[in-house]
């Protein structure tokens, strides 16, 4: 008989017991009290959370009064009271046991339906770490991620569970459109700067939070707050902005070496290890693999400090490890969330555009006699030559910049030509030349992401024709920039020694609308808010590139100064 229907049935309380008495005073052999009693967790698909009706009902007795009740294990008095029957709750609701093995194959079903829905640029991020580019450390962001888990469920109370309810379907799955969204509005309008942003990446972090929110709930998400955090290192652009910072790859590596350690002061309790020594350590064994992994010469290594850091951090915590459980635990979620994640996952299949490519440098064709030395342009005086090494902490250190002013021979003394500037950036790594575009290399204001005009330079090289306008000095600039790999063998500055044929050139050539002497012409530098204001500018539209024939005066004046380099660098005539 249920404990509480059995106290209900019995007769009234002797007359002697005096009020007092309800407050848990004994007051003789066999006496109630009304202490709360906890209530039990429930089991099966039992009813709803009681109300204030039935929560106001509770009471402990003394099991050897009763004994029908008194069989029962005395320990199941405060823990294991059945609760009374309430109404079934709603049939969309399932509420049940599941076991962390189920919930972690939900979890793998997430990530896997993601990794589909995204598969395009899945594909270009694989394309890219297999050039030795630095996004390489995003192979290692699960190995962060799972150190950002260990952490938060190291915090005491931390239960495995599952909570859907309807609005976290609905939350769930307009987050999932929305980074469906805007990967597809997006994709046409950065693909200038595509190489740079990767917001399709960041849209994949966006899309496995909607995810997750849709088949674990909104709470699980929040109380996991720190490996959301952490996970958003799949986006690169933060790792690129630190080494734009500290002018090489030692930023990102810094950066990723202080998420760690961040972790693991937020994942520290009062018993493990003091803190100072778990942080000292940590950041000492990072700090020397950085020393020694060489990353002036091999960026791409950046990785491998906050890896050893990770490593060092879990064998900290190894020894306050205790062996996961497999026991059930409470669920409560509305049907059809899956169905919902699938169908999503098929709309971004379809849907999403393919990762744009940037264009490859070019391959001359008909090399007759290859000069290496300083750059001439028939036709062209030099006027000036200087060099810079401010866009070392952008190509990389081995890389070299020199800016050459030509004036245009005219042939009379009395006519002075127009002036121009050609920029020659020489690097080891080609890949570096899709990360930072024009766009992003010339503060001038109005650049446009995408180039206004296609030409063809001969031998196989294609150049690209864009037009800016400086509103702060009332400018309007012309440029013409391609890009080659030269067929040579050659060793830069800083003593590199990688594969044959790699010194990858990009060339820019840049005429100023204002033909005066003193006209003021663009210098490289860090043009990121440019490139965002670019990027934003072009959205809605599709590109709209001029083919060679209608160029322009200015930039007809740069395509046969492009034209003349190239076949003078080919073929030294």
């Amino acid at each position: 008989m249920n404990p509480l229907a059995h106290l209900a049935r019995r007769g009234p309380r002797p007359a002697e017991t005096p009020p007092a008495g309800l407050g848990g005073a004994d007051v003789g052999p066999g006496a109630l009290s009304t202490l709360e009693l906890e209530r039990a967790p429930e089991t099966g698909s039992g009813p709803a959370e009681p109300t204030d009706a039935y929560a106001a009902d509770r009471f402990t007795v003394d099991p050897s009064e009763w004994g029908e009740v008194g069989a029962l294990d005395p320990d199941d008095w405060n823990h294991g009271v059945p609760a009374p029957a309430l109404p079934a709750t709603s049939t969309s609701t399932v509420r049940q046991q599941t076991t962390p093995v189920r919930l972690l194959g939900r979890l793998a079903l997430v990530v896997v339906l993601s990794l589909v829905a995204f598969h395009h640029s899945v594909g270009s991020l694989l394309h890219t770490i297999g050039s030795g580019s630095i996004v390489a450390y995003v192979l290692a962001v699960p190995l962060y991620g799972a150190l950002a888990a260990v952490a938060g469920n190291r915090r005491p109370g931390v239960v495995l569970a599952s909570g859907v309810r309807v609005r976290d379907v609905v939350l769930g799955a307009a987050t999932c459109l929305v980074a469906l969204g805007v990967t597809t509005l997006l994709g046409p309008g950065l693909s200038g700067v595509y190489g740079l942003w990767r917001l399709d990446l960041l849209m994949l972090w966006l899309f496995l939070l909607g995810a997750t929110v849709l088949c674990f709930g909104l709470r699980q998400v929040v109380r996991s707050w720190l490996f959301w955090a952490v996970l958003l290192l799949l986006w690169p652009f933060p790792v690129r902005l630190a080494n734009s910072v500290a002018g090489g790859a030692v930023g990102g590596a810094l950066l990723l070496v202080l998420v760690v350690l961040a972790v693991v002061a937020l994942g520290h309790r009062p018993h493990d290890p003091p803190r100072r020594r778990v942080l000292g350590s940590t950041a000492l064994v990072g700090l020397v693999v950085l020393a020694l992994s060489g990353l002036t010469t091999h960026p791409q290594r950046l990785l491998w400090g906050s890896v050893v850091a990770t490593v060092v951090a879990l064998l900290w915590w190894a020894g306050q490890a205790h062996r996961p459980s497999l026991a059930s635990v409470p669920e409560r979620r509305v049907r059809g969330g899956a169905v919902v994640l699938v169908a999503l996952a098929v709309v971004g299949l379809l849907a999403l555009p393919a990762a744009p490519r940037a264009a490859a440098p070019s391959t001359p064709t008909g090399v007759t006699s290859l000069s290496l030395g300083a750059v001439e342009v028939p036709g062209w005086d030099t006027t000036a030559r200087r060099t810079s090494k401010e866009q070392q902490r952008y190509f990389g250190r081995t890389s070299t910049w020199q800016r050459i002013s030509l004036r245009q021979d005219t042939g009379t003394a009395d006519t002075t030509g127009r002036d121009i500037v050609v920029d020659v950036i020489s690097t080891p790594r080609p890949q570096v030349l899709d990360l930072y575009p024009v766009v992003t290399t010339y503060p001038m204001g109005t650049l446009s992401s995408t180039p206004d005009a296609v030409v063809d330079l001969g031998h196989g090289v294609q150049g690209q024709v864009f037009r800016a306008h400086d509103a702060g000095r009332d400018i309007g600039y012309t440029l013409l920039t391609f890009s080659w790999r030269l067929p040579v063998d050659i060793a830069l500055t800083g003593g590199y020694t990688g594969p044959r044929a790699q010194l990858t050139q990009r060339i820019t050539l840049i005429a100023v609308d204002d033909q005066r002497e003193d006209a003021p012409f663009p210098t490289p530098g860090n043009a990121t808010l440019d490139g965002i204001r670019a990027a934003f500018a072009s959205l809605g539209r599709e590109p709209q590139v001029r083919a060679g024939a209608r160029l322009q005066s200015d930039e007809q004046l740069l395509d046969d100064a492009a034209r003349a380099l190239v076949h003078q660098r080919l073929t030294g005539g």
